[in-house]
């Protein structure tokens, strides 16, 4: 899976990379460190993306890219896939590889509001990916993730709506062979 739109940069559109590296799981077996892969990953991506630069982050842990600090760039990585999402405003994004042990910390990111969305792995992982991605728009300016971002629906044409504050805000999913992917 391969993203690029096709319209520059200078015309406010983003770029976005997902990508799986297939011989992950054989990397980690092998010994290597998954930092070490997560980084190689995310290096491949820019350079798919025509970025030959590296990512740095600043004090708030926000990733920003070294030779276009005017850009905003958002990075998520989940066993093996990789995303990451250039563009000339502030952007987030999540993916997410099926996990049946999401259940067991969703306690900690779903609200009482949200508990009508929950009934299968797919809505803890749009729940979980949207709260993410929206965490990255907000620069980790959340302190209370859980209560403070809402989600209010899951809308035909892929799209979640959440609530920040007062402002009803747009998100967009997509889902494949297991994998979520959510941005803003």
């Amino acid at each position: 899976m391969f993203v690029q739109f096709p319209d520059s940069l200078k015309q406010g559109r983003p770029f976005l990379s997902i990508r799986r590296m297939e011989d992950y799981e054989q990397c980690l077996k092998k010994g290597e460190h998954k930092r070490e892969l997560e980084q190689r990953g995310v290096r491949t991506s820019l350079l798919e993306l025509g970025f030959d630069t590296s990512v740095l982050y600043r004090e708030s842990g926000q990733p920003y890219l070294e030779h276009y600090p005017e850009l905003f760039v958002s990075i998520s990585h989940s066993k093996g896939w990789f995303a990451v999402y250039v563009s000339s405003h502030p952007v987030g994004i999540d993916i997410e590889v099926e996990n049946p042990r999401i259940k067991e910390g969703a306690s900690y990111f779903v609200n009482e509001q949200e508990q009508s969305f929950v009934g299968s792995l797919t809505d803890l992982h749009l729940i979980w990916g949207a709260k993410e991605a929206f965490y990255k728009l907000k620069e980790g300016m959340i302190p209370d993730l859980k209560n403070e971002v809402t989600l209010l629906a899951i809308e035909p044409g892929n799209r979640l709506q959440v609530e920040f504050g007062e402002e009803v805000y747009t998100l967009y999913y997509h889902r494949e062979n297991g994998v979520t992917l959510v941005l803003t």
